[in-house]
C-alpha cells in the first residue's frame, strides 16, 4: 500500500441501509448504480505532510471472496466506485490465481502438486526450522491454502517475504490456518512490505513467500496440503491531487442484476503490458497506435529514455518518453525515422497519443500538446513482442488501440484541431489483438 495513506474499510453494507441514499442522488452520478445491492465505504487520508500528486492508491479488497459470497460477478463489471457523485477510475484486484511455484523442505519442486486439486499431495513442513516456499506472478495480500490433513501439533509458523537477500517477517499477519491446525481452505493475510520484489530462487523468478515452522512443543499428526494460490487483493484506484491531510471517502457499490460499466481501466505499474507477437499483431506500411489516459510525461523522478515505452517492439519500433517533457517516436528497422513532440506539461486529466502513418507521412500527437510530422516509418514484420505503457509512463490507461489496416483507411490530417476532434483515425478495439477485455 501506498505508505502515504491510512486506509479505514468499513464492512459490506446491505442494500435495506443505502437505498434511500441511492435514490436522493442517483440522477447526478454518470453511471446508474440503483440495482446495486452492496457498498462498501473508505475514507483515505494523506499523512505525507504534502500535497500528493497524481497519486495511484490500493484499496484492499479479496475480489474472489466477494465472487464467492455472490456480491460481485467474476468479471466485477457490476462494481463502480465512486467520490461523492463521480465516478472513480479503478482497476479490480484479481480472483484466485494458482501459485507460480511452491518448493518444500528438501527443495524439492512441488509447484504441479500445489497447483492442482489432488488430495494431499503438498508435503508442508514438520519439523524446527522446516520452511514451505511459494512464489507468486504479482504482490499479493494473501496466500490462499487448502490444507487436507490438518496438524495436530503445537508449534508456531511464521510467514516470511524474500528481499532478494533474505527471508523477513511479514507485518500484520492473520493466519487462518492457525499454525497449520485448520483443515479446508484458509487464508493467510498480510500488509505488503516495499522491500517485497520479484527475485530468483531455484531459478525462478517470482515473488518469493514462506511458511517457517519453529518453537516445536509436539506434533501428533503430520498436516498436508491440498492446493495453494493467491490473490493480489488490492483494487486500484487514482487521484490528481490530495491535500495535505486531506480525507477522501470513497464508496464501493456491487452487485445487482446489470453490469454498471463496459470496461476496467489498466494500472500497469512499471511492468506495464507484454503482449506475444502474432500475425494478427505485426503492422507494415499503414498502421496506427493509440493509447488513452494519465500519462507521466513531465514529471520529475518519472522513468526517461528508450525503456520508457508507450509502444515498444524491439527492432521494429519504439514509441518512448525521451525527456522529462518530451515524446519520441523512432522506428528502429529500415528506413529509421524520428519525430518528437516536446514542451508537454504534466497532464491532470486523461490524454491520447496517437501515432500513425498512411504510407506517405507520419503523425505523431499528443491532446496536451500539439502534432508533429515526419517523413514515413518503416515498420518490420518480426518475431518480437508488444511492449505496452511499460517503466512508469502511465498512471493507468483506458484505451490502447493497435490498427494495421490498408493505408486507405486512414485519414490523417495536418491540423490539431482535426486530430483533437478525433478525426485523426479509423482504429479498432484492442481486446482481441492484446487479449485484454478494455475496450
Amino acid at each position: 500500500m501506498n505508505p502515504l495513506y491510512k486506509v479505514t474499510l468499513p464492512v459490506l453494507l446491505p442494500l435495506l441501509i443505502f437505498i434511500g441514499a441511492v435514490f436522493s442522488y442517483s440522477a447526478l452520478i454518470a453511471s446508474d448504480t440503483s440495482t446495486a445491492t452492496h457498498k462498501t465505504s473508505f475514507l483515505l487520508l494523506n499523512t505525507s505532510g504534502a500535497v500528493d500528486t497524481d497519486a495511484v492508491i490500493p484499496l484492499e479488497i479479496f475480489v474472489q471472496s466477494l465472487v464467492d459470497g455472490s456480491f460481485v460477478s467474476g468479471d466485477m463489471l457490476n462494481a463502480e466506485v465512486h467520490e461523492e457523485t463521480t465516478d472513480i477510475v479503478f482497476m479490480p484486484g484479481s480472483l484466485a490465481i494458482q501459485v507460480l511455484a511452491a518448493f518444500n523442505n528438501a527443495g524439492t519442486n512441488e509447484t504441479t502438486a500445489a497447483q492442482n486439486a489432488t488430495a494431499n499431495d503438498i508435503t508442508l513442513p514438520t519439523t524446527g526450522s522446516g520452511v514451505f516456499e511459494f512464489a507468486f506472478d504479482h504482490q499479493a495480500k494473501s496466500l490462499r491454502l487448502d490444507i487436507g490433513t490438518a496438524a495436530d501439533a503445537s508449534w508456531t509458523v511464521t510467514w516470511e517475504y524474500y528481499d532478494g537477500s533474505s527471508y523477513n517477517a511479514f507485518s500484520n499477519v492473520t493466519d487462518g490456518t492457525s499454525n497449520f491446525t485448520n483443515d479446508g481452505l484458509r487464508t493467510v493475510t498480510w500488509s505488503i512490505p516495499s522491500a517485497w520484489t520479484r527475485n530468483s530462487l531455484h531459478s525462478i523468478q517470482g515473488f518469493w513467500v514462506r511458511a517457517r515452522i519453529s518453537a516445536v512443543t509436539s506434533l501428533t499428526t503430520v498436516p498436508v496440503g491440498t492446493q495453494a494460490s493467491y490473490e493480489t487483493g488490492r483494487v486500484w484506484t487514482y487521484t490528481a491531487e490530495v491535500d495535505e491531510d486531506e480525507q477522501l471517502e470513497y464508496v464501493l457499490y456491487t452487485g445487482g442484476s446489470t453490469d454498471f460499466q463496459t470496461y476496467h481501466n489498466y494500472f500497469p505499474g512499471s511492468a506495464g503490458i507484454t503482449t506475444p507477437d502474432s500475425a494478427t499483431a505485426e503492422v507494415t506500411g499503414g498502421f496506427s497506435f493509440g493509447l488513452r489516459g494519465v500519462f507521466a510525461v513531465g514529471v520529475t523522478g518519472s522513468s526517461t529514455g528508450t525503456s520508457a515505452c508507450f509502444v515498444c517492439k524491439d527492432g521494429a519500433i519504439r514509441l518512448y518518453q525521451s525527456g522529462r517533457s518530451a515524446i519520441t517516436s523512432k522506428a528502429t528497422g529500415a528506413g529509421t525515422t524520428t519525430i518528437s513532440l516536446s514542451s508537454i506539461d504534466r497532464p491532470t486529466t486523461e490524454q491520447t497519443i496517437i501515432l500513425a502513418d498512411n504510407g506517405t507521412h507520419t503523425v505523431l500527437m499528443y491532446s496536451a500538446a500539439g502534432m508533429g510530422v515526419s517523413g514515413s516509418q518503416t515498420v518490420v514484420d518480426n518475431a518480437n513482442s508488444w511492449t505496452f505503457v511499460s517503466n512508469g509512463t502511465t498512471y493507468y490507461s483506458n484505451s490502447i488501440r493497435l490498427d494495421q489496416k490498408t493505408p486507405a483507411i486512414f485519414s490523417l490530417r495536418t491540423s490539431f484541431s482535426d486530430f483533437n476532434a478525433g478525426t485523426h483515425t479509423n482504429t479498432q478495439a484492442y481486446t482481441g489483438i492484446l487479449g485484454l477485455d478494455n475496450e
